[in-house]
């Protein structure tokens, strides 16, 4: 049961793809993706999202490490990702829209979705800790 303070990402919760499909079984879903040292250093980057992952139980593949490295965070990214690639695979009724993080990527949204391309954009940014690094670099992929 998930309480109403939180956001749902089904990809991150147990069983979440399932009780997705069972819910939307031809639903859409949109994943979009960026380089895995990028997301590294972002998570790290917005107030160390990895540690307060761990710190809230989160256990659908998540490090439980609380000094889990970089390198740790970025394998956990990929197999996330490729989690929901494979999932989709096995449930066809399904449409998968993969999309790159970048500049880009309000204007395929808004090309696919018709969105305004404003609505997205770079808004999640922590000017406060820019310069937070993780312990390790993160893994060059």
């Amino acid at each position: 049961v998930l309480r109403s303070n939180l956001c749902y990402y089904p990809f991150l919760h147990r069983q979440g793809l399932e009780r997705f499909y069972e819910s939307y079984p031809h639903g859409t879903i949109l994943h979009v993706v960026r380089n895995t040292s990028s997301w590294v250093s972002s998570a790290f980057r917005w107030n160390n999202l990895p540690k307060r992952w761990v710190k809230a139980g989160c256990d659908n593949g998540f490090p439980t490490n609380l000094n889990a490295t970089a390198e740790e965070w970025g394998l956990f990214y990929e197999s996330v990702t490729e989690r929901i690639r494979t999932f989709v695979k096995d449930h066809p009724s399904l449409t998968y829209i993969e999309l790159p993080l970048s500049d880009q990527t309000g204007s395929m949204l808004h090309d696919i979705f018709r969105w305004p391309e404003e609505c997205w954009g770079h808004k999640n940014v922590n000017d406060k800790i820019q310069n937070r690094q993780p312990k390790t670099e993160p893994p060059r992929r």
